[in-house]
């Protein structure tokens, strides 16, 4: 919080608030897919962080675009950027899907 010293309590308390908010957008924003990591593991990660970045009315919407930009799978990426109308509970059942099927071998 550089260039503005905190007047009081409240202020120094408002000045963490928002650098801690910020911080955890932060990690919920970069939050991607590990390797290894199972779908429902990962779903589970976003709805945690997204708990305390104050999203509000919001929050759905983005998890489902973190858990889109955040998959490994480009394939299934790619399908469920196709969709026009595409909620948080269809993309967790096509990328669940997606993940049933078996490997293509050449």
């Amino acid at each position: 919080m550089r260039g503005r010293l905190p007047r009081n309590e409240g202020d120094t308390l408002s000045m963490w608030v928002t650098w801690y908010v910020c911080m955890i957008r932060y990690q919920f924003f970069t939050r991607n897919q590990s390797e290894g990591e199972g779908i429902d593991s990962f779903i589970t990660e976003l709805r945690n962080r997204a708990k305390d970045c104050e999203f509000g009315t919001l929050t759905e919407s983005l998890v489902k675009d973190r858990l889109i930009c955040g998959l490994r799978d480009d394939n299934v990426r790619r399908r469920l950027l196709r969709v026009d109308t595409l909620t948080l509970e269809q993309a967790i059942n096509n990328v669940r899907a997606g993940q049933m099927k078996l490997p293509q071998f050449s």
